[in-house]
């Protein structure tokens, strides 16, 4: 984790997750052509904790370029007041 002047502390994670693209807090309905295959998906997942509260911006962005159609599926996600998991200072304390 990160602490700079913003107020914020930073952390993130680049990974690769199998099976589909997690759809988080959405605002609708899934459109009918979202159906990206099961597979390798990049996820890049950052959380900007607000200083003195335990939430904050959360953002990611998760791709899986299906190679038969050649289609790359991107879904991004960003939510304030995001909870997504456990500041990196209490998951240390946990362990």
């Amino acid at each position: 984790m990160v602490n700079d002047t913003s107020g914020f502390a930073t952390e993130g994670v680049t990974r690769t997750l199998n099976g589909q693209i997690p759809l988080r807090y959405q605002t609708g309905t899934t459109p009918d052509w979202w159906n990206p295959p099961d597979g390798p998906i990049r996820a890049t997942e950052v959380m900007e904790w607000y200083s003195d509260y335990d939430s904050g911006y959360g953002t990611a962005t998760y791709s899986f370029y299906e190679d038969a159609e050649g289609v790359l599926w991107i879904y991004d996600y960003i939510a304030r007041h995001d909870v997504g998991t456990r500041k990196a200072t209490e998951r240390r304390q946990a362990d």
